[in-house]
């Protein structure tokens, strides 16, 4: 029997025709759209022609509701003719013709009568704004409480004059500047800074689709085309937000849930988020000292402490992406990670199943209120630790349902069921806390905080805003094992790091050595890929003089200052920007450029601090430049408007010691200083050498010695200290003194015996200076 065979021909043609189909596929594949494509805004109509399901679902989220024109649709407060009296302030919330009105206090004081244009927010409250001219929009500061149905000011414990800053009519509350970034799609500001006005623009006037996924022509041209594969440079033409690590995601939703300043405009979903956002550490007052939630810093700041942001979770984990809601309720939500039996049960939480306490959000995301009825929960996602409640004065969750019981009786009851294993290891907030007061005993424990460990458990490491902030902190030392620190973590893989390490490389003096230090240590930050860390970099470089850099140095450190200077066009509105650019044209000797700059800042906001910062250092750059009567004057409008800030009383203090016939004006002035700051160690230094002039010895000790405990890392502090010692024959502690002079800085070596001997001569020779 014979096999029959294919016949050649047909062979042949069926691999030419598989050759072809191949060959075509291939070619689709290598297909691609040129580069430098940019996509424009299309629409969530457009959106929805093939992602309708996911639009039903936004159409009512929080996100949907985050704006919209005033209708009896939008409104959720009740304008029936209302009254609210706060504080002897009058408002009346009203009808008329089918629109809304509110009678309340104007920008003079007077009651005034407005329309209301927008609706903003939805849950648990909703606020009104209100058109003013120069295109400014304003957010009025009564509010509507929607879950309790009922008007009440966001200001209930104050007034807030009309000429505050914070007056709804003011800059504090001007919607163009303060909240239209995130309430909006594509927003543009487009203040013009020569008529003082705006011509914001948005694409859709609430947060809709490509607000998150970013503008969807590409995508939709994509989608459209006939091919099998998405195009090989573009992808889908959207923010890839499932890519691996979590971070790409994270940064899309930080853009607006994140504590920061805007350094450049134009972010994309996708885009680098600190290429166009500087967000708030841990080394101020935004967090408690253990970085739980304590001004208004949302929840980016708190995620990137929590051990769920080092295991690689993302925010739509646990919140739908287009409801906005949690994807499971209750504890449910937790157990689809973590062990039920474990976790889920009165072994673990020692409460009462289904009371609040046996809640998991309730002990590890305690929640804040925030605009008097607004809660939201802690997303560093730690454990309670009452014992720093004890040490350091932060909030527990322990307390918070048990209001009358101690610290120590929640340390207690947590010792009971858990033994005492959970306070055995150490927390970084005790760091942060003592670094906060420059406390030297902890600088070892915030350089070890600092360093980069990858080795270590996730559960042992630290986030790297944590990290970042222990940097920061080690600025406030000056020893040479914190600068050897900070110099470390300038090539950390966290940029964050990267970009708190420059900053705490500004040299404390202008010396020769400490300029070519911050020279070379920045020098190679200018080549950053992170736009934070290399135009912080070339601003701190700024301070150097132009001599001492090579020609194509000098000509990058332009190139990127060019782009740090393009950026804050963004927020030309913000008294601060025109600050940071007086300080950086006063570096580079462009001294009218630097006038104009602060007398910008100064006029934008006549009554915040940086206004008041403004004066500062325009009064600071006037003296340098002799011009000492015109400093005078601003110091001394200073503080007048803002008796109570430190730093006015002190520019105007040390600017007076410098003449000696107006000494006893300036130890007034320093005096006034120290009792508003009493922890700053250079205003206790100043002030006692002021006295220590005057003939007060004794006073001038006084405030040495405070001045030596506060910075004992200081030369000039000790130097001082061991001089009026001296003059005061205080033989033993002028050595101690001259003592650890000797081991903190060698060019005063041989100091320590010179007062011995000094001390062994008869009195009559009289007190004389080392």
């Amino acid at each position: 029997m014979k096999v029959p065979c294919i016949k050649p021909r047909l062979a042949i043609a069926a691999v030419v025709l598989i050759s072809l189909v191949a060959a075509g596929v291939a070619a689709d594949w290598w297909s691609a759209l040129p580069p430098g494509i940019k996509p424009s805004y299309v629409g969530r109509d457009t959106c929805a022609r093939c992602h309708a399901d996911q639009l039903r679902s936004w159409t009512d989220s929080d996100h949907a509701l985050a704006m919209d024109l005033a209708t009896d649709k939008t409104v959720e407060g009740n304008f029936d003719d209302q009254h609210l009296t706060h504080l002897g302030i009058q408002n009346r919330m009203f009808r008329r013709d089918g629109k809304f009105f509110i009678t309340t206090d104007g920008p003079d004081g007077k009651p005034a009568t407005y329309p209301i244009k927008y609706t903003f927010g939805v849950h648990p409250l909703q606020q009104y704004l209100v058109e003013f001219p120069r295109g400014r929009v304003q957010s009025w500061s009564v509010a509507w409480d929607t879950e309790h149905e009922r008007w009440f000011d966001l200001h209930p414990n104050e007034k807030i004059p009309a000429d505050d800053w914070l007056h709804w009519t003011k800059a504090g509350q001007n919607w163009n500047y303060m909240c239209a970034e995130c309430h909006s799609t594509d927003l543009k500001k487009n203040y013009d800074l020569q008529t003082d006005s705006y011509h914001t623009t948005f694409s859709e006037i609430s947060v809709s689709c490509e607000d998150c996924h970013g503008p969807g022509s590409l995508h939709v041209e994509l989608a459209e085309k006939r091919s099998l594969f998405w195009d090989r440079n573009y992808g889908y033409g959207l923010a890839k937000m499932k890519d691996q690590p979590n971070r790409a995601q994270i940064d899309v939703c930080a853009r607006c849930h994140s504590r920061r300043r805007v350094m450049h405009g134009g972010y994309q979903p996708g885009d680098e988020f600190l290429d166009f956002y500087d967000p708030e550490l841990l080394d101020g007052e935004i967090y408690y000292p253990d970085g739980q939630i304590r001004d208004e810093d949302y929840e980016y700041g708190s995620f990137l402490q929590s051990r769920m942001y080092r295991e690689n979770v993302r925010c739509t984990d646990c919140h739908d992406p287009h409801t906005s809601r949690l994807r499971a309720q209750g504890n449910q939500l937790c157990v689809r990670c973590h062990t039920a039996g474990k976790y889920d049960g009165p072994t673990h939480h020692h409460h009462a199943v289904g009371s609040k306490g046996s809640s998991c959000v309730e002990c590890h995301m305690p929640v804040r209120k925030y605009m008097v009825v607004d809660p939201r929960r802690d997303h560093s996602i730690r454990i309670p630790r009452p014992d720093l409640t004890r040490d350091l004065g932060t909030p527990n969750a322990c307390q918070a349902c048990h209001e009358k019981k101690s610290p120590q009786w929640a340390i207690d009851t947590l010792d009971q069921w858990f033994g005492d294993h959970w306070r055995a290891d150490p927390h970084y907030g005790r760091a942060i806390a003592a670094g906060r007061q420059a406390d030297p005993h902890v600088e070892t424990a915030l350089l070890e905080l600092a360093r980069n460990r990858p080795s270590l458990p996730k559960a042992k490491q630290v986030g790297p805003i944590v990290r970042a902030s222990a940097v920061a902190l080690l600025g406030r030392y000056g020893t040479p094992a914190s600068l050897a620190g900070i110099e470390q973590a300038l090539d950390d893989p966290e940029p964050l790091v990267r970009a708190a390490a420059v900053r705490q490389m500004q040299p404390p003096q202008r010396e020769s050595g400490a300029i070519e230090l911050l020279r070379t240590a920045l020098l190679p930050k200018l080549n950053d890929p992170i736009r934070l860390v290399r135009t912080d970099a070339a601003r701190e470089l700024s301070a150097v003089p132009a001599d001492r850099f090579q020609p194509d140095d000098w000509k990058k450190l332009q190139t990127v200052l060019a782009e740090w200077r393009e950026g804050l066009k963004e927020t030309s509105d913000d008294a601060g920007s025109h600050l940071a650019l007086g300080l950086v044209d006063s570096n580079l000797g462009q001294i009218d450029e630097a006038r104009r700059q602060y007398r910008l800042a100064i006029e934008l906001h006549p009554t915040p601090l940086q206004a008041i910062q403004g004066r500062v250092q325009l009064g600071q750059l006037e003296n340098a430049q002799g011009n000492t009567a015109e400093a005078e004057k601003l110091f001394r409008q200073v503080v007048k408007l803002e008796p109570k800030w430190d730093e006015g009383h002190y520019s105007l203090g040390l600017l007076l010691a410098e003449s000696e016939g107006r000494l006893p004006e300036a130890a007034e002035s320093l005096a006034k200083a120290v009792a508003l700051s009493p922890r700053h160690p250079r205003m206790q230094y100043n002030l006692g050498l002021a006295l220590e002039k005057l003939g007060k010895p004794a006073e001038a000790e006084n405030h040495l010695r405070r001045a030596a405990e506060l910075d004992p890392t200081s030369p000039d502090c000790l130097y001082a200290l061991v001089t009026v010692l001296i003059e005061r024959r205080q033989w033993k502690d002028a050595t101690d003194a001259a003592d650890r002079l000797e081991q903190l800085d060698p060019r005063y070596r041989g100091l320590k015996q010179k007062i011995l001997n000094l001390s062994n001569r008869p009195r009559a020779a009289g007190p004389a200076a080392p």
